[in-house]
């Protein structure tokens, strides 16, 4: 089913998929030495730290449409950056500049479009955000495996400057559809033809039972099938008979990002059987990590306003009828007047139960919390290590994937197609982690997985290093390694982002700003130096650019940058222990 959501998560990728082959038309076209690609590269990814965050911070403390507006400006802004890199004359300066604009303005469509996902999605974010950006996920790798075949007959340049303009188009003309339709707060998210089987995509992973709730559990329409107290298997039929306000009050005193609005609060004196009801049936969403989120938005799903018509329509017909000479407006408070709607914040970026890992460092900005404090000492210290193990996997990813497609193309000299699919197979892999995550996370401990993650990358840097243009099945190795690193770098995040969840179970504030602090380390602080130290290690004369010797400098330049990322790797292992070893 087509939605809003989808559909800015769709066009977002078709707009991020030029990124993997920019640091190839930095070299194939510009002819940039290897350190000035790693250079610009660091440049957009500090610069899009910086800007996301701040980006966030402002779509948060304004109106609903301002998020909107900020997400066509920054797309239309971003899109003449993007264009400006691939269509300016030769000069570093220029460049430069335009790889600034980038950062600043392109590279923030991520976060801003995530924020407006569960914004959209409101109490469901927890159960629906994977499914959109699954769909997003699948768009990026056909989007790369196409830029990859039709670059093969055309020029990359042309190829690219297309792509980005499709996808800014898209973005574009789904926000201005949202803006003029009825804005961020007000769209509903299903359509009144509700498919049955989408309970089975939307339930929670990690609830035991979730999945196996059958259709027909419950015959009264108004109570759906997934209830509080049957989600581990267990008959505490006891929390049926509480009252819903009662059960909002008890979750708002666990968190500061809490929202209160009673505008839809049952009256207890006229709703007996049917508040019971509504507060079995899940009229108070339970998310992954046990609190309950009361924030009353409209509700998303067609089915829960249909419920909630006749819970209204059968309360007015309990009210008692009054004499017609009784005047009734005599005795009747004046109208409240209408209290804005509560959004969702962009805070709970964090507290998905699979988090991206990049659009959580643009919360960090939202929070005043002191990260670095904590009461008990072994937590402080597993916070520390992670903080760097994170830091050291995303240098990792850097030295390993910012000049990827270079190696394959330049040195091993592979087609572009191959190209293509190398690009496209990390994207699947991710994709079959996240829907696997309910099978591996409660099979694995923290220790056996990081253990396999840290494994995988050291085989992979060691193959790398060895890969010849000679080898008969070149192709297939360096597909069967980039599923391997496709694996690796998202099953060690979920692990982490897991850890902190585990550590600081009852500090929410604190989960959120770790969790942020985490996702800037890996995904930007560490990219940016990962990307510095290639350029190092791969500079040589800039008059070999290009050149037939080039080939053979890069060989062995990245063959030093691979023997590097191995010692680092075994690094972070042992870094990691501080953190996995206590499991």
């Amino acid at each position: 089913m087509i939605t809003w959501p989808r559909l800015l998560a769709v066009a977002h990728a078709v707009c991020s998929s030029t990124e993997a082959y920019v640091p190839l038309y930095l070299w194939n076209d510009r002819e940039l030495s290897p350190f000035a690609i790693g250079m610009l590269t660091a440049i957009v990814v500090i610069f899009r730290l910086m800007a996301s965050a701040v980006c966030i911070w402002w779509a948060d403390r304004s109106e609903p449409n301002t998020h909107i507006r900020l997400l066509i400006g920054l797309t239309l802004a971003g899109a003449l950056a993007l264009v400006g890199v691939f269509t300016s004359p030769e000069n570093l300066v220029v460049l430069i500049c335009l790889m600034i604009a980038n950062g600043l303005f392109y590279q923030p469509l991520a976060a801003l479009v995530d924020s407006a996902i569960i914004k959209f999605l409101g109490d469901y974010k927890s159960w629906l955000y994977a499914t959109e950006r699954q769909w997003a996920n699948g768009v990026v790798a056909l989007a790369l495996l196409s830029i990859g075949c039709i670059s093969y007959w055309c020029n990359l340049s042309y190829v690219l400057i297309g792509t980005a303009l499709v996808g800014c188009g898209m973005l574009c003309i789904t926000s201005a559809l949202i803006y003029r339709h009825s804005g961020l707060a007000q769209l509903d998210y299903m359509a009144e033809d509700y498919d049955e089987d989408y309970d089975e995509m939307a339930a929670p992973r990690f609830l035991k039972n979730a999945l196996f709730m059958p259709q027909n559990y419950y015959n009264d329409p108004l109570i759906h099938a997934y209830k509080p107290y049957s989600l581990f298997g267990e008959p505490l039929s006891h929390i049926s008979e509480e009252d819903a306000s009662m059960l909002r009050r008890m979750a708002s005193s666990n968190s500061q990002l809490m929202r209160h609005n009673s505008s839809h609060s049952i009256n207890s004196t006229t709703t007996t059987a049917s508040g019971a009801a509504l507060a079995a049936s899940g009229s108070v969403p339970i998310t992954m990590y046990g609190s309950t989120n009361t924030t009353t938005t409209q509700h998303p799903l067609d089915f829960f306003s249909s419920a909630w018509r006749r819970h209204n329509s059968i309360t007015q017909q309990q009210q008692p009828q009054l004499p017609p000479n009784v005047n009734v407006n005599a005795h009747q408070q004046p109208p409240a007047p209408p209290q804005p709607e509560q959004l969702t914040s962009s805070a709970e970026l964090s507290l998905l139960p699979l988090p991206p890992h990049k659009t959580p460092m643009s919360v960090l900005l939202l929070l005043h919390v002191d990260g670095g404090t904590f009461s008990d000492q072994m937590i402080q210290w597993q916070i520390q290590s992670m903080a760097l193990t994170t830091l050291m996997l995303g240098i990792i990813f850097g030295m390993m994937n910012t000049m990827l497609f270079i190696y394959l193309y330049q040195v091993l000299d592979l087609s572009m197609w191959v190209l293509g699919v190398a690009g496209m197979v990390p994207v699947l892999s991710e994709m079959a982690v996240h829907l696997s995550a309910r099978w591996w996370i409660p099979r694995f401990t923290v220790t056996v997985t990081t253990t396999m993650v840290h494994a995988s990358l050291i085989i992979c840097s060691f193959i790398y290093s060895w890969l010849r243009p000679e080898w008969p099945v070149l192709w297939l190795s360096v597909i069967l390694l980039q599923v391997l690193q496709g694996v690796s770098f998202p099953l060690i995040w979920l692990v982490i982002t897991q850890r902190v969840c585990a550590l600081l179970w009852t500090e929410e504030d604190q989960r959120i700003a770790q969790v942020g602090k985490l996702s800037a380390l890996y995904s930007s602080i560490g990219p940016a130096v990962g990307a510095l130290l290639t350029g190092f290690l791969l500079s040589g004369d800039e008059s070999d650019v290009g050149s037939s010797t080039a080939g053979t400098l890069l060989l062995a330049g990245y063959t030093l940058v691979f023997r590097c990322n191995i010692a680092l790797t075994a690094a972070s292992f042992v870094v990691s222990w501080g953190w996995s070893s206590t499991d």
